[in-house]
């Protein structure tokens, strides 16, 4: 698991280079990235929740370090 917000957005940079090489290489259609894409946003969006917290006041506060 990522401890830091860089180390996610760092992983997620590489996973989309990664996507852009793989789409390049195997002459992928605009619809398979798209597809391929939006899997790596989901997966994305679940690893960034643990980095968003509710204060006492019930507001929602960010993190840059993994909140348990």
């Amino acid at each position: 698991m990522f401890n830091t917000f860089k180390e996610l957005e760092n992983w997620y940079s590489e996973k989309l280079d990664q996507l852009t090489e793989k789409y390049i290489d195997n002459n992928w259609s605009n619809k398979k990235l798209d597809r391929e894409q939006a899997k790596l946003d989901d997966r994305y969006h679940e690893l960034s929740k643990s980095f968003w917290f509710k204060d006492a006041e019930g507001n929602v506060q960010f993190s840059p370090v993994r909140i348990n």
